[in-house]
């Protein structure tokens, strides 16, 4: 790793982030409930709308079968589960999950599960009628958890680009409003600057919009083959179809789409191309 590189910053912060306390991630987690029982439920929301504001709820199904749906659906970051439903129980559910990457609550009246739920790391076993002080504890818990979670995610993918000498097969973490994405850098056409967030687009026709500055990816991505264009565009190189000379200059894009280019920025482009 070559000190003072994008990636030795971002490595460095990220041990800061795992060793330093852990707080609360400041936006709202992003949870859903599952139980057999609608009264339940009501009474569990009830208690999270008092006493753990920064639990915002996707949504509640009432069996194995529906939870499992609304996993894959919402993709929460913390799941609160009974454990005895009337197609299976929450253990039943939750190995098949695959790779689960959510905070597991369980919410249950049986404490004979207690142990076999923290064999699938569950953050916390609630017994009911649930307590209000439990409650609001399990749940800082949880958010420990996740943001743990989301440290160690980035960490891997780091190590993962110490290994590769490939760009395009480089890692690179992404978060939006909803959730966390792993993309390879090869996966990235182009960037976009909108205002203090960048929008990326990716192969397939997907798009993130990500709340950092454009000059962030500018900086991570310089040794990959991205050439910032414009104040507002970067690009990946090997996507670039021509340079018309037109309105002072234009970047043509394989999937067509035309980006102007900076007349200070076309001289530097040239070369990174090889261009005479």
């Amino acid at each position: 790793m070559v000190p003072g590189s994008p990636f030795c910053f971002l490595y460095c912060t990220l041990l800061n982030s795992v060793n330093r306390p852990r707080r609360f991630i400041s936006r709202p987690l992003k949870a859903v409930l599952i139980d057999n029982e609608p009264p339940m439920i009501a009474g569990l929301k009830k208690m999270l709308a008092r006493f753990c504001p920064q639990v915002d709820i996707l949504g509640e199904a009432h069996s194995v079968a529906s939870g499992l749906s609304l996993i894959a659906e919402k993709k929460p970051e913390l799941v609160f589960l009974d454990v005895e439903m009337d197609d299976g129980t929450g253990l039943d559910l939750i190995r098949q999950v695959p790779a689960p990457n959510f905070a597991l609550i369980f919410v249950t009246a049986y404490d004979d599960y207690a142990l076999e739920a923290y064999k699938v790391s569950a953050v916390d076993y609630l017994l009911k009628p649930v307590d209000a002080e439990d409650l609001v504890q399990a749940v800082f818990r949880a958010k420990n958890r996740f943001q743990q979670w989301r440290a160690q995610q980035s960490l891997e993918v780091l190590l993962h680009n110490q290994q590769t000498s490939r760009s395009a097969e480089k890692r690179i973490v992404l978060s939006d409003a909803e959730s966390m994405y792993v993309i390879t850098v090869g996966e990235i056409i182009r960037c976009q600057a909108e205002g203090s967030y960048t929008r990326f687009f990716l192969s397939e026709g997907r798009e993130l919009l990500v709340s950092r500055h454009l000059k962030t990816y500018e900086t991570l991505l310089a040794d990959d083959g991205f050439y910032r264009v414009h104040q507002t565009h970067l690009v990946a190189l090997d996507q670039i179809l021509r340079l018309d000379k037109q309105d002072g200059g234009r970047v043509i894009m394989r999937d067509l789409t035309e980006l102007p280019l900076a007349i200070r920025r076309k001289e530097g482009l040239l070369k990174r191309l090889g261009a005479s």
